[in-house]
């Protein structure tokens, strides 16, 4: 499942997941040109859809809001068997350590997948030295919502 991805479609704002395309209607020749037409890059889900047994399925492409896309961290699921997304809102419980409200996002310096404290209160952060860690397959994830596709996330 490499590259999967999800993000919010631009017309009924409606999860959808699949493979992410960045598409230029129309290639310019010069950056003034570009400027000039900013609406020209289009971003898109690509996913397949079963119609029916026995009949090829459709293939469909949503055009989506590019601020909302968060790609899928391999490998790792929920207790619940989805897939985890980048910034999805988890609860982590490791052998030795249970962790709430950590937001999966990209770390460039370490080339992987993190869990990032959401921190509520200076308090809590004062008590928690665990502000970033790696994740690990290993250990139990709980889903709680995403920051870029859910507005029910806290």
């Amino acid at each position: 499942m490499r590259h999967m991805c999800k993000a919010l479609t631009k017309t009924n704002r409606h999860i959808v997941e699949g493979y992410y395309i960045r598409q230029e209607e129309v290639s310019y020749c010069f950056k003034d040109d570009a400027d000039e037409h900013p609406d020209n890059i289009k971003h898109f889900i690509v996913f397949d859809r079963s119609i029916d047994w026995g009949l090829p399925n459709e293939h469909i492409k949503a055009e989506v809001d590019a601020d909302t896309v968060c790609e899928a961290v391999s490998g790792l699921l929920t207790t619940g068997g989805r897939l985890l997304y980048e910034h999805d809102i988890v609860n982590i419980k490791t052998t030795s350590y249970s962790f709430e409200k950590y937001e999966i996002i990209w770390n460039e310096k370490e080339c992987c997948f993190c869990g990032r404290k959401q921190i509520s209160s200076e308090t809590e952060k004062l008590c928690n030295g665990f502000d970033l860690i790696r994740l690990s397959a290993d250990w139990k994830y709980e889903y709680k919502g995403n920051t870029k596709t859910d507005v029910r996330t806290v």
